[in-house]
């Protein structure tokens, strides 16, 4: 039988770069952003943001006073990078079948590095899209049942985010878990929009949110989460930064009395109102969207005469889009129904922060912990990382967009 360290090197020269190049395309929005290291600082996220205008500036006479004014404000908010980890176990036969078939142990890995991709792309982009806090979702009126109902409002995105088997908390943002904690989905009724749990039975209200187990509610420091697309692409205070004192660090929005279809024009004025805001004028900002909404757009621009294989635009990963209205439009399964977002992905704009690759979590060159009690070993993979953008008024929530 090998030992735990050589099948450790085993795994980690075999394995984790299939992981992390899995994990960096965990949807088409996730993988178009930058994954940087420049705004890190050991496990903290340090960020230059310049508010403001810097007011020294005029036009004057022979002999006359130069202007005066203040700089722009510089402030460096500082904050430390979610914890993001993905854990999978390996029974100790399959290391010990190493012994005699070394192909026991290469398929017991090719199953847990598949589970972990699954799972952790699919919260990877839950999170990017989230509202930082855990939520999941919000329930409705459940008496005293492992049903629980969720609320009338619930999306089909949303729906999506749960899955059978994964544990989740439920209680109010503040307590995660006052009502139920680590319960298993056993199943999830996306026509009734209710969700069957382990355990014994649970009352909610409409106060009760949904979150993954152990990931809702905030630690000393911050949320537990990513730092959301949801809470970015907002009007609140962000990163420590009170929007009361800097008024101008928010983002756009753009909305209507009732749904109505993206369009070309609708893109051009969400960037022209962009550029009003102060934002700098780049080339094709991303706006990423439904499948629904992206197919209203694309059926429109169809009916066009100029609109060619040309007008298509390929992406990181394959991603394919849209060109309209200073935009690449692209659909991602992940993202809130009747909603966009026009984001900037370059220089100041939306971007992961990291601290480096997925790596395994490792004692003395061992990535297999066992597990006490039982015949098995964890497999635990981290990465720390945060979604971060310097300049928030690149970007734009669009709502009340028409699904097809």
């Amino acid at each position: 039988m090998l030992d735990l360290t050589t099948l450790s090197g085993l795994a980690k020269e075999n394995y984790l770069g299939d992981v992390n190049e899995h994990l960096n395309h965990a949807s088409p929005f996730v993988a178009q952003l930058e994954k940087s290291t420049a705004d890190v600082d050991g496990l903290e996220v340090l960020l230059d943001v310049e508010l403001g205008y810097n007011a020294g500036f005029g036009a004057r006479g022979e002999n006359e006073d130069y202007p005066t004014g203040d700089p722009a404000d510089n402030i460096q908010p500082r904050w430390k990078l979610a914890k993001l980890t993905l854990r999978d176990t390996v029974s100790k036969e399959a290391i010990k079948r190493t012994e005699t078939d070394a192909v026991s142990f290469e398929r017991a890995m090719n199953t847990v590095t598949r589970q972990l991709k699954r799972a952790g792309a699919h919260d990877l982009a839950r999170q990017v899209f989230g509202t930082s806090d855990g939520v999941v979702a919000t329930c409705g009126t459940t008496s005293s049942s492992t049903t629980v109902v969720l609320a009338t409002s619930t999306s089909s995105s949303i729906m999506n985010w749960l899955k059978p088997n994964f544990v989740v908390d439920l209680g109010t943002s503040a307590s995660p878990t006052s009502v139920a904690s680590a319960r298993t989905i056993t199943a999830v009724d996306r026509t009734n929009k209710t969700i069957t749990i382990s355990g014994a039975a649970v009352t909610t209200s409409s106060t009760t949110k949904v979150s993954i187990a152990g990931s809702g509610g905030s630690t000393a420091y911050r949320s537990r989460e990513l730092t959301g697309l949801q809470t970015i692409v907002g009007t609140g205070n962000l990163f420590g930064v009170s929007t009361t004192t800097y008024p101008e660090f928010v983002a756009n929005a753009d909305s209507s009395g009732s749904n109505r279809a993206l369009t070309a024009t609708l893109l051009q004025k969400v960037r022209d109102e962009q550029v009003r805001a102060g934002a700098p004028v780049s080339e094709d900002k991303l706006f990423v969207t439904t499948h629904g909404v992206f197919r209203t757009l694309a059926a429109a621009e169809a009916q066009k005469v100029r609109y060619t294989s040309g007008e298509q635009s390929n992406l990181q990963a394959g991603v394919e889009g849209i060109k309209a209205g200073g935009h690449t439009v692209i659909a991602d399964q992940y993202c809130p129904d009747n909603t966009g977002f026009s984001v900037e992905t370059n220089d100041d704009g939306l971007r992961l922060a990291v601290n480096g690759n997925w790596e395994f979590e490792e004692e003395n060159g061992n990535i297999f912990g066992r597990l006490q009690g039982k015949d098995v070993y964890e497999v635990l993979i981290n990465r720390f990382a945060d979604l971060v953008t310097t300049s928030r008024n690149c970007h734009t929530l669009v709502t009340q967009l028409t699904e097809s």
